[in-house]
């Protein structure tokens, strides 16, 4: 764990509600930036966290660069992860648990290969592990990533 993460746990609390967390650190840690109150604007959280924990303005670059993913809360039981980076294990871990917890999930990733949005489909958890097992396998690879209707497909396997 490098010197940002320290300082995002020194500043931010860890929470297992996803519908309280902010970004979901490589090790599968839920950042909890609302201290543990209800989280207001979640943009602005996003923008002021990331720039207190790098001290830069550029903080939520940073944050992407490192391989953290921003969860937001879409609607009331309706929860959106955003990648830039392949997701590690424990990121998927912390997805998938995140995900049992939702009615809906949309899974937002724009990296090596390409970009894919899952918007408005909701998805259960086994959905959820196949879709960022093939979304990580292909973004390894350099491969391109699937089309909207290939991955849908994967909901019934």
């Amino acid at each position: 764990m490098g010197a940002p993460e320290l300082r995002a746990l020194e500043l931010y609390p860890v929470t297992d509600d996803p519908f309280k967390a902010g970004w979901i650190l490589p090790n599968g840690q839920l950042l909890d930036l609302g201290r543990g109150l209800e989280r207001q604007d979640q943009g602005d959280s996003h923008q002021w966290s990331s720039e207190m924990i790098f001290g830069a303005r550029d903080g939520w670059q940073q944050a992407v660069d490192r391989g953290w993913i921003r969860v937001t809360q879409e609607a009331p039981r309706s929860l959106g992860f955003e990648a830039c980076a392949p997701p590690t294990r424990a990121q998927m871990r912390a997805i998938r648990r995140a995900g049992a917890c939702a009615e809906q999930v949309i899974l937002d990733y724009a990296g090596p290969g390409g970009r894919w949005s899952s918007q408005d489909v909701s998805a259960s958890p086994p959905t959820i592990a196949r879709v960022l097992r093939e979304l990580t396998t292909r973004a390894r690879r350099g491969q391109e990533l699937p089309a909207s209707a290939e991955l849908a497909g994967l909901r019934g396997r």
